[in-house]
C-alpha cells in the first residue's frame, strides 16, 4: 500500500501545488537572469548561456528552462540575436548567442 501520510514526527511533504509554485519562480527567476544577461550584451557579443544536453536539461531544471526560453524568445521573436550550438562531445554541447548589431 501506499504510503499517504507522514509518521509521526516526521514533517509534511509540501503539496503538489507548492512544489509546482516554487518550479514556476525558479524558471521566471532564470528567464529573468537570462534577459539581463541579454540586455548587457553590445551588439556583436557572443555568449555561451548552457553547456550540457539542453533538452534534457531543461526537462529537470526549471532555472535551464527558464533561461532557454528567453534566449529562444530573444533570438527568435525578437530578433535580438542568432543562436548556435557547438559539438563538444557525444551528447555534450554548448549553446551560444550572438547579440545582433541592431
Amino acid at each position: 500500500m501506499a504510503k499517504t501520510k507522514p509518521a509521526v514526527g516526521e514533517p509534511p511533504r509540501p503539496s503538489f501545488a507548492d512544489a509546482r509554485i516554487r518550479q514556476t519562480e525558479r524558471r521566471d527567476a532564470g528567464y529573468r537572469a537570462a534577459w539581463r544577461e541579454i540586455e548587457a550584451l553590445q551588439p556583436g557579443e557572443v555568449i555561451q548561456y548552457h553547456e550540457g544536453n539542453l533538452g534534457t536539461d531543461v526537462a529537470n531544471d526549471p532555472e535551464i528552462a527558464g533561461r532557454a526560453a528567453a534566449y529562444r524568445h530573444a533570438a527568435t521573436d525578437l530578433a535580438k540575436g542568432t543562436l548556435a550550438q557547438r559539438r563538444v562531445r557525444f551528447e555534450w554541447y554548448q549553446y551560444i548567442f550572438r547579440r545582433s548589431a541592431h
